[in-house]
């Protein structure tokens, strides 16, 4: 993966830079490598719907490069969004797992889900006892990356998949 090359590269520069924190490379990567094979403990696997319920923070970011190095697919889903729109993305998508944080509160789509949640308050300590190492890349360029969901013209939210060959232009 591209991050992962970045790491070996620029180890101790800083990739994320959230108010007043900043974390290296390194120290992103790792938090993602525990992240990802929590994942995979959890049965994710290239093809698997997993739901970002999450405010815009570092974490957010940390969760979306666990996913794609899981193989997941990932699923952003707004905090602000309506409780309606939420449950029809997440039944749409098929989402198996459900990644949040506790400040967000015991709102409803959480209390509807069926599926796996991981907690990233509450299941920090099992999270960090998984490998610091990247996992095994299993996923190809045509795997799904990510779903992203339209207004729709019919007022119904409409599930737009992009494969990792979508999302990586080659280096010039």
């Amino acid at each position: 993966m591209l991050i992962e090359e970045q790491v070996e590269q620029t180890p101790d520069n800083i990739a994320l830079v959230y108010h007043n924190q900043e974390f290296t490379y390194d120290e992103s990567n790792i938090k993602v490598n525990q992240l990802a094979h929590h994942l995979h403990s959890l049965g994710v696997k290239p093809e698997t719907a997993v739901g970002i319920y999450l405010q815009r923070s570092p974490e957010a970011i940390i969760s979306i490069l666990a996913i794609l190095k899981s193989g997941g697919i990932y699923v952003p889903l707004d905090p602000a969004y309506p409780q309606e729109r939420l449950n029809f993305m997440l039944e749409d998508a098929g989402v198996d797992v459900l990644i949040t944080q506790q400040s967000l509160g015991d709102v409803a789509v959480l209390r509807l889900y069926t599926g796996e949640i991981i907690n990233l308050d509450t299941d920090r300590e099992i999270i960090n006892q998984n490998s610091c190492e990247n996992p095994i890349n299993l996923i190809t360029s045509e795997n799904l990356a990510y779903i992203m969901y339209t207004s729709g013209s019919t007022g119904i939210p409409k599930g737009v998949c992009t494969t990792h060959r979508g999302i990586i232009r080659p280096m010039r």
